[in-house]
């Protein structure tokens, strides 16, 4: 089985003189793929580089399609707020202790929620939601998912939850500003760019 070239498109570059191409590819399963889009004027690869731009349907089955744009080839890239420079430590499940990864991974609200479960019904088939989520969690690592081993560390979490600055919840007031700040960057960049707009 090879992919074959199908077509290219072509779009005017910026200075319409040149153009822009991206070959589409296809297979003996009737699969098609996208190539690079290519800014084949030397003009203009001296001065724009090529940004993508995906989105996704509401529901999957509306698919994902691209958008491609000219942008300015010197235009900064994103240098705001990022939760890395603030909070960069490690959040994974296996390198730090269990209690802290919960600190880090879960509100306190959901912590604590999830503690009243455990105390409440004692037994993983009885518990719910993020409570058995956790024990699950635990077994990972663990081998054991049982209520009465992981309440303590439950309770451990909750009881330094506010001495980490990085726990879930200032995690979330930052990821939040990321987002705006990345909002208000992609805008204004979008301000620079000349959308391609394949013939």
């Amino acid at each position: 089985m090879s992919w074959e070239e199908m077509v290219t498109r072509r779009a005017p570059c910026a200075c319409g003189r040149g153009k822009i191409t991206q070959t589409e590819y296809g297979d003996d399963w009737n699969r098609c793929e996208y190539g690079p889009v290519k800014i084949e004027c030397e003009e203009c690869q001296k001065k724009y580089k090529i940004e993508t731009v995906s989105h996704a349907g509401l529901l999957k089955s509306d698919g994902i399609w691209s958008n491609y744009y000219l942008v300015p080839i010197d235009y900064p890239d994103y240098d705001g707020i990022t939760l890395e420079k603030v909070y960069p430590s490690d959040v994974s499940l296996y390198t730090i202790p269990f209690d802290e990864y919960l600190i880090k991974s879960y509100s306190y609200i959901h912590l604590q929620s999830s503690l009243e479960d455990m105390i409440e019904n004692k037994a993983l088939s009885r518990i719910k939601g993020d409570a058995i989520r956790i024990c699950r969690e635990h077994q990972k690592i663990f081998k054991t998912a049982r209520v009465s081993i992981v309440l303590p560390k439950v309770e451990i979490a909750l009881a330094h939850y506010n001495k980490y600055k990085d726990n879930y919840d200032n995690r979330a007031i930052i990821a939040a500003e990321e987002k705006k700040e990345r909002k208000a960057y992609f805008e204004e960049k979008m301000r620079h760019a000349i959308r391609i707009k394949f013939l």
